[in-house]
């Protein structure tokens, strides 16, 4: 996936987690969790493909992480 992917995916996985919360699903935002923990891992390996000079904290920073 392209960074911008990542992006929209995180997006779209962080408001399906408030959604499930919301509702007291907690089961499936804890889904929703560990998904959006997987796709912080892929931006951060996506950005320092593309620069690896960027560090992680960089990154954590600059995506509001």
């Amino acid at each position: 996936m392209t960074v911008d992917q990542i992006r929209f995916a995180l997006d779209y996985m962080e408001a399906n987690y408030s959604s499930a919360m919301d509702a007291e699903a907690y089961g499936l935002a804890n889904a929703f969790l560990a998904k959006i923990d997987r796709l912080r891992e892929q931006l951060v390996q996506a950005i320092r493909a593309e620069d690896p000079h960027t560090t992680e904290s960089d990154i954590r920073y600059f995506e509001n992480n």
